[in-house]
């Protein structure tokens, strides 16, 4: 396998909108595209304008699996596993995501792979919180009851973010909506699409 170097530019690439596990192309049609921030001659993605109709349907998807219990529902051993498999998943791509990053939005690669390292340790650091999540007992109001708080995910978490730190700061919505089994569509910024899609396959 080539190893690639974190002075190689990220360009060319289409993407297409992840709704219901699935890639769709936007209901419109329309795309536009990322350019380098240092080199605008450079394309570094070809992206699809969502709409108003593509937002509906996602979220209507993260209805239905938060309704379907297989995530709400699922054990928190189960959330905890996916959210490490994530933080794997950046780590194992973390020089083409840095390179990817700091093309689309002008970082310093130096930066730019802090921003990938600590997307990778919020992954993790939700994933335990998952396995921490405790109701309450309380007893001492009367004699004759016992007062229980169980926390229960709430449902469709809506995230919105801003450009500048496209992984870091979707990923400290993100994560822990998934690790108390909510879902939640996260539509990445128009200013950093592509990473934002690298970060959800």
């Amino acid at each position: 396998m080539a190893t690639e170097t974190a002075t190689q530019a990220v360009t060319g690439k289409t993407y297409q909108l992840l709704i219901n596990g699935q890639w769709v192309d936007p209901k419109g049609g329309e795309t536009f595209e990322r350019r380098n921030p240092a080199n605008h001659e450079q394309v570094v993605a070809v992206c699809p304008r969502g709409s108003e109709e593509d937002a509906q349907a996602a979220i209507e998807a993260a209805r239905r699996a938060f309704d379907g219990g297989n995530w709400s529902g699922a054990p928190a051993k189960t959330r905890a596993a996916v959210l490490r498999k994530a933080a794997e998943k950046v780590r194992e791509e973390s020089a083409y995501l840095s390179r990817l990053l700091a093309s689309e939005v002008g970082k310093p690669m130096g930066e730019a792979a802090i921003e990938v390292s600590m997307t990778a340790d919020v992954f993790d650091y939700y994933a335990g919180l998952a396995l921490d999540i405790k109701g309450q007992v309380i007893s001492n109001y009367v004699s004759d009851a016992v007062g229980m708080v169980l926390k229960e995910p709430v449902g469709v978490v809506g995230i919105i973010t801003p450009w500048n730190f496209p992984m870091l700061l979707v990923t400290w919505k993100l994560a822990p909506a998934l690790a108390v089994g909510c879902t939640a569509p996260a539509p990445p910024r128009s200013g950093s699409r592509s990473c934002g899609r690298r970060r959800t396959t």
